[in-house]
């Protein structure tokens, strides 16, 4: 592990881990997450962001896009942020579309999903739904797409990519996750493993989080935990996850329901405990080796992708 790394985790322990433990007032934790989120936010060179709203059936969502300079007109990323589904933003998680796409020469687009607890499931999954929709509306086809997100924003990958099926879409390229959230039984025997060994997240906050996101629905519900879905025919999916976080055997737990249903799936195991470190990107090399990962995945399974 570099030595930027190991201070970058130690300083996730002191300010972002005990945050989140302890800050009570969901209101007041998500300013403060999103404010140190965003201190990592180091912007590739020459990113181009623009504000704009994508709609379907009458629904709206609000978006960011995220390029460098002179992008592919007719591929997209649709990436979809992280935050526990209470906070983050297409503002925290833009530069790490931007710095993914801008190496292939593709546009990226992030939702701003309604977040919880104002906004409880099935709400910001729609909001996801919307923006593929429209997509597909504003003339992208499906295997000119790709789908990624991490953490609560790879379970809503997983989840939309079963939408996707059930409702017979065309279906994308190919996805990839950052440390999935996948199972919210919060039954996985490393949420308490590494407990103490995970640089962000926080046991003791799990389960709140499945009640204030979905209150009074039932955990094994497919759109929910991804692990209960019928996901038989999708693409190609790369997942990476960190050996010491909370999470891996979320992305264990996946990667063995993928490969049993036939999908083309693998998991990269990073030597970490930093929950989606890949964030990172531009501050240490770890981060920026995933990143090189996934462009080299999206190359192998989107045609014409810049080489």
């Amino acid at each position: 592990m570099s030595l930027r790394f190991k201070i970058v985790s130690l300083s996730s322990k002191l300010f972002f881990k005990p945050a989140l433990a302890r800050i009570r007032n969901l209101q007041r934790l998500r300013s403060y997450l999103d404010f140190v989120t965003k201190l990592n936010g180091i912007n590739p060179k020459g990113a181009v962001y623009e504000k704009s709203v994508v709609s379907h059936n009458g629904q709206t969502v609000p978006v960011v896009w995220a390029s460098l300079a002179e992008p592919s007109q007719s591929q997209v990323l649709l990436y979809i942020h992280g935050g526990g589904f209470i906070f983050g933003s297409a503002d925290t998680h833009k530069h790490l579309a931007a710095d993914i796409v801008g190496q292939l020469g593709i546009k990226a687009v992030l939702p701003n999903y309604r977040l919880a607890p104002e906004h409880i499931f099935p709400k910001g999954f729609d909001d996801v739904v919307t923006s593929y929709q429209a997509l597909l509306e504003m003339g992208y086809q499906g295997h000119n797409i790709i789908i990624g997100g991490d953490s609560a924003g790879g379970n809503l990958t997983f989840a939309l990519l079963a939408h996707i099926k059930a409702n017979k879409l065309p279906m994308p390229a190919c996805a990839f996750t950052f440390a999935a959230l996948t199972d919210m039984t919060n039954t996985a025997e490393s949420i308490l493993e590494n407990a103490s060994k995970d640089c962000v997240l926080a046991a003791g906050r799990f389960d709140e989080m499945a009640r204030v996101y979905a209150p009074g629905q039932d955990v094994k519900s497919p759109y929910l935990s991804p692990i209960f879905a019928d996901l038989k025919g999708i693409p190609p999916v790369l997942m990476q996850a960190s050996e010491g976080e909370m999470l891996i055997d979320d992305s264990r737990t996946m990667l063995k329901v993928l490969t049993d249903q036939g999908v083309d799936a693998r998991l990269s195991v990073f030597g970490n405990s930093f929950h989606v470190f890949q964030i990172l990107r531009g501050l240490v090399p770890e981060a920026d080796q995933a990143i090189c990962e996934v462009v080299g995945f999206i190359k192998d399974h989107m045609p014409e992708a810049k080489r």
